[in-house]
């Protein structure tokens, strides 16, 4: 089977809402792609495999695609580093997502971070890894982690570059929230008050333009509970981290 003939058969399944069929269609051109020791082309099966949405109860086969996908990355990558590195990188942030340990999730993205090092792509002041701001989502980890510090540290760069490149207000907004939930944590309250007051500031401009009734009411809920833990904290660091994001 050529790469034309499953685009074709996917189409059709595609059209005829025949999901199932069309997992097993993937199946068997990833059987196709091992056997005949095509590696690019297994790479786009798996690729594919490991993204599929498909009925409750087969996750841990999904995952079982995303594992073999990572280590088949991983050995391009070592084999062409110049081009297939980047791929990996990205691989392994997307896996951080799907590792149940917080520690693991940050070494997959750590390591993506050093590929890109290698890459000549890592730049202090930040760089995306995909679609995702690196240091904005090892901030992320490291406060989901209880390590705040480095949480607040790669947080605040993510947060200078967004407002250095004119990044939408709404994810200024959130990278002000989460200072403030680090900040919370660590018993700085003043700090926290100061980025709350900054994560409602730039909520507002963003509802200005992008009016979402439920998800900013959603936004500035939080933000008014954490200016009344700021003033008598009633809840445990745990409680905060639903507002990590």
């Amino acid at each position: 089977m050529t790469r034309e003939d499953l685009v074709r058969c996917e189409e059709e399944l595609m059209f005829k809402s025949r999901y199932d069929d069309l997992f097993e269609l993937y199946k068997e051109y990833e059987n196709e792609c091992r056997q005949n020791g095509d590696l690019e082309e297994l790479a786009y099966a798996l690729e594919y495999l490991s993204f599929f949405r498909i009925s409750e109860g087969r996750e841990e086969e999904l995952k079982a695609y995303l594992d073999d996908l990572v280590e088949l990355r991983k050995a391009l990558a070592q084999h062409d580093y110049k081009k297939y590195g980047e791929a990996y990188a990205i691989l392994l942030t997307r896996k951080s997502y799907n590792t149940p340990s917080v520690f693991e999730s940050i070494e997959c993205h750590k390591e993506a971070i050093n590929i890109y090092k290698k890459l000549g792509l890592y730049d202090d002041a930040g760089f995306d890894i995909g679609n995702e701001d690196a240091f904005g989502y090892l901030g992320q980890l490291y406060c989901y982690q209880d390590d705040y510090e480095l949480g607040i540290h790669y947080t605040t760069i993510a947060l200078k570059r967004a407002i250095a490149v004119r990044d939408n207000d709404f994810n200024v907004g959130l990278y002000y929230r989460r200072l403030s939930v680090a900040y919370l944590s660590m018993g700085e309250a003043e700090n926290a008050r100061k980025s709350i007051q900054k994560a409602q500031e730039y909520f507002k401009m963003a509802e200005s333009y992008d009016y979402d009734p439920d998800t900013y009411a959603d936004l500035f809920g939080s933000c008014r509970q954490l200016l009344t833990e700021c003033d008598e904290r009633g809840h445990s660091n745990e409680f905060y981290k639903q507002w990590l994001i």
